[in-house]
């Protein structure tokens, strides 16, 4: 029978008295709060902020997990499409999607845009989240054909290595697709700061250059956050949560281009425009 496990004493009271249903594991959890907690922390540098942030997402948890078995009573003609995630998976993120939310709401409030570094770790969550809401061939475009330099045909090898799983028929001029559709998101969402220019044969990609060793340990750290968590590297052909691991921690990325034989050092910094470090003074919206 599983126990009824309360949150720790120093978790706020929005948290401790949070009862969204009868069931055994309804509260949350003393280590996934403080799992969420830590992630809130690492992700905004605010102590005060962090916190709302976590008790945000736990507020939505057990909404989120209901609709996410809700999806079962569907019956696609093909195989399911979107990833399912476990508890623990949800609420990461979820702490990913209330980050967003404030800093969202801090950019739009405060008159210090972020500066490049900032801008950088949050284009990349921002594109590699959204990617990772779909599928495991979103992660595999958003990482290899947007973060990185691979070319289609690198990417297709990739996907191939990981056996993704097919969507019906899909080919390069897909892949393209789903490229396309990740920048025109991600251009949305960085608007001020990013421009989108043509490259060779006509594709796009955001105005940058390689990145240099800084840029490079500010992508890296930021996919370490992004990884999946209680997932590890695994064999080709395994769940969906494994292949995504596979395709965002950056060691086993390493491991799977090297394998390859493609280049392990081949990323894209964005050229932002952008202004001095932000500040931890604003307050964050639907808390």
């Amino acid at each position: 029978m599983t126990s009824r496990s309360s949150p720790p004493e120093d978790a706020p009271r929005s948290v401790r008295g949070f009862v969204p249903s009868s069931s055994a594991d309804s509260l949350i959890e003393p280590d996934a709060w403080r799992r969420a907690l830590e992630l809130a922390r690492v992700l905004l540098r605010c102590d005060e902020q962090a916190t709302h942030v976590a008790v945000l997402a736990v507020s939505r948890l057990e909404s989120r997990l209901r609709r996410q078995t809700n999806r079962l009573r569907y019956r696609p003609k093909g195989r399911r499409t979107k990833v399912w995630r476990s508890r623990l998976q949800m609420l990461q993120q979820l702490v990913f999607e209330a980050t967003d939310t404030w800093e969202r709401h801090h950019e739009a409030n405060d008159v210090k845009p972020p500066n490049g570094n900032v801008l950088l770790r949050r284009y990349v969550r921002f594109l590699v989240q959204t990617a990772a809401q779909r599928n495991a061939l979103h992660v595999g475009v958003a990482v290899c054909s947007v973060l990185h330099r691979y070319t289609t045909p690198e990417t297709l090898a990739v996907l191939d290595d990981i056996a993704c799983p097919k969507e019906g028929h899909w080919d390069e001029s897909y892949l393209r697709g789903r490229k396309r559709l990740l920048l025109d998101e991600t251009h949305a969402r960085f608007a001020p700061w990013l421009d989108l220019e043509s490259g060779r044969c006509g594709t796009r990609r955001f105005r940058g250059r390689p990145a240099n060793a800084d840029e490079r340990a500010t992508v890296r750290g930021t996919l370490e956050t992004l990884t999946p968590w209680d997932t590890a590297c695994e064999p080709s052909g395994l769940e969906e949560m494994a292949q995504i691991h596979r395709l965002i921690h950056p060691r086993s990325f390493e491991r799977l281009v090297q394998r390859l034989g493609l280049d392990t050092v081949g990323l894209w910094a964005p050229s932002f425009r952008s202004a001095p470090e932000i500040s931890c003074e604003s307050h964050a919206p639907g808390v």
